[in-house]
């Protein structure tokens, strides 16, 4: 195993730039051995407004409502992390949840309920989308039925377009169900400005993927939107600079961003998902 002294980190966005290094105490906790925030003027260039040293706690979350820390800080605080795997009966996404929590979708979407809820009284326009969009990978999908069934609390009921009965999510086969929490993710009005998805195409159709490749650069837009993937179709739906490989060498997570002019020559006969398969692009375990 390498050991390394220390730990250095650089965040940009926009004009502004955080650093930051760790280092290890005797004790074996870690301390700012520095740490920094830069903004880019068009006048004056860099400006760098030095945190000092030895701190174990971040200073720039102590810093004045509108500086430059503390807008790299709501930046990083408003990135959001999901992965819907759990389809379990005993899954958050399938019991009652709290009416008056939908600000945020829940990295579980344990949530989604309520989030739909405000969705459809105040931007009927997305959660239209949302519903027309399940309906294509489900068509038998006849909407939600999003009510209060508990004092303060809401389910995520459905009903299905041939039918009078009222459903469960747990009803739903796995695959929907998350193809219905990444829909109503990725269609919702306000995104926060960057989410990270884990293994989204899990449980989906072969069609369904390439829907969700569709909703993922429609989202991108509006958003920072990065995806961990093993999925070959979904590879296929993007272009190589829009593609990261993780390596591991000597003990290192190396990350490459693939090049498409190394790459020119074979994709004239093989997709990005097969030059995957075949491991031309590299990223075994």
């Amino acid at each position: 195993m390498k050991i390394t002294p220390e730990l250095k980190a650089r965040l940009r966005v926009g004009l502004t730039e955080y650093r930051f290094t760790l280092r290890a105490a005797d004790d074996r906790s870690l301390f700012f051995a520095h740490e920094s925030v830069l903004f880019e003027s068009p006048a004056s260039g860099w400006t760098e407004n030095n945190q000092g040293s030895g701190h174990q706690e971040s200073r720039i979350v102590r810093q004045p409502g509108k500086s430059s820390e503390k807008w790299v800080c709501d930046t990083v605080r408003n990135w959001r992390v999901y992965h819907f795997h759990d389809t379990s009966s005993s899954a958050p996404v399938m019991g009652l949840g709290n009416i008056v929590d939908n600000d945020v979708l829940h990295s579980n979407a344990s949530n989604l309920a309520a989030f739909l809820m405000k969705m459809a009284e105040e931007y009927p326009q997305n959660f239209a989308r949302v519903t027309e969009t399940i309906r294509q990978v489900a068509p038998f999908f006849g909407g939600f039925r999003l009510k209060e069934v508990a004092p303060g609390q809401t389910q995520l009921l459905w009903k299905d377009r041939f039918s009078d009965l009222l459903y469960y999510p747990y009803q739903l086969s796995d695959g929907t169900l998350r193809y219905i929490c990444l829909a109503s993710l990725l269609l919702q009005p306000n995104p926060p400005s960057t989410v990270i998805i884990d293994e989204p195409e899990l449980g989906l159709h072969p069609y369904a993927i390439k829907l969700l490749a569709s909703l993922l650069h429609e989202a991108a837009e509006h958003a920072q939107i990065i995806v961990s993937t093993q999925a070959s179709l979904l590879l296929d739906e993007l272009t190589p600079e829009q593609v990261i490989v993780v390596n591991q060498r000597d003990g290192e997570s190396i990350l490459e961003r693939q090049d498409p002019d190394r790459l020119a020559d074979w994709l004239k006969e093989y997709t990005l998902g097969q030059l995957w398969e075949k491991n031309e692009l590299g990223g075994l375990p």
